[in-house]
């Protein structure tokens, strides 16, 4: 006979897939890039407390938009969860069947453990890569990406991912910077500064400040985003971008009316209102 636990605090992620109903579940460490996770376990605390806040100021609308383009989905991965704010976002709009936090960062899923706490039904988070998940095919209704996929080494092979374990009729969204060079370079500057520096403090040493172009990507994703998609058996069913960010929604193609060569079909790019949507 087992004895219920008294102790109510939220579970903290482990090296082993937990009991069936648990919320957390995790890949091996040794399956994770330590690069990218040794990257953000130091700067966890203080991100998770000033980026979300960041967010809702500079734009509000898109969690309006999260939560209205993702309406239908019930079972939602959230890919590069972080300090699980996106989650907590669509979760409070209304009860869903699953959501599923995804990280590398054992850091980051604690503190995204804390955050969501109160969701009914509770997400359950995964230390895990977003490019090579534990997840079946089609496992979920919806999968979103905010802030992070512009910064990964290998969306190539995110976007793959991000096919194979939604459903055929389901929905991908994204948020990546804007479609401004000038600006989508500065905010990738002072976003790898201010983790840098963060690093830095916490290592008490400069050398920590550096970032390598194999554990952030630094070029502008837009520019490539359409043959990306295409090549991951995704199209582009809305745009929405301005100089800051760039709203997507992805839908799966079928396998047989896949394209071979890069397409922007169907894709609609607008301007977002109170923001200018010249490059």
């Amino acid at each position: 006979m087992t004895v219920p636990s008294t102790d109510h605090r939220p579970p903290q992620p482990t090296s082993t897939p937990p009991p069936a109903g648990s919320s957390t579940t995790s890949t091996s460490p040794a399956d994770q890039p330590a690069g990218r996770q040794g990257l953000f376990d130091p700067i966890a605390p203080v991100y998770a407390w000033l980026i979300p806040k960041l967010w809702h100021w500079v734009q509000p609308g898109l969690e309006r938009w999260m939560v209205t383009t993702l309406s239908g989905a019930e079972r939602i991965l959230d890919a590069g969860t972080g300090s699980g704010h996106w989650l907590a976002v669509v979760g409070r709009a209304r009860p869903r069947t699953e959501l599923v936090g995804l990280d590398l960062s054992p850091a980051f899923l604690e503190i995204a453990q804390r955050k969501t706490a109160r969701l009914r039904p509770q997400p359950r988070f995964v230390l895990g890569d977003m490019t090579d998940t534990p997840f079946p095919d089609g496992s979920f209704d919806a999968v979103m990406c905010a802030w992070v996929l512009d910064t990964l080494p290998d969306v190539a092979g995110a976007l793959r991912e991000f096919r194979r374990v939604v459903t055929p009729d389901g929905a991908v969204a994204l948020i990546i910077r804007g479609r401004s060079s000038f600006v989508s370079t500065t905010v990738e500057v002072v976003s790898r500064a201010f983790i840098g520096t963060l690093r830095a403090v916490r290592a008490r040493s400069l050398r920590a400040a550096r970032i390598s172009g194999d554990l952030w990507l630094r070029r502008p994703l837009m520019p490539e985003l359409p043959a990306l998609c295409a090549g991951a058996g995704l199209e582009i069913a809305e745009l929405t971008a301005n100089r800051l960010f760039t709203r997507v929604l992805l839908r799966p193609l079928d396998d047989a009316t896949a394209p071979t060569t890069p397409t922007t079909a169907g894709t609609r790019t607008t301007g977002v209102p109170g923001h200018d949507a010249k490059g």
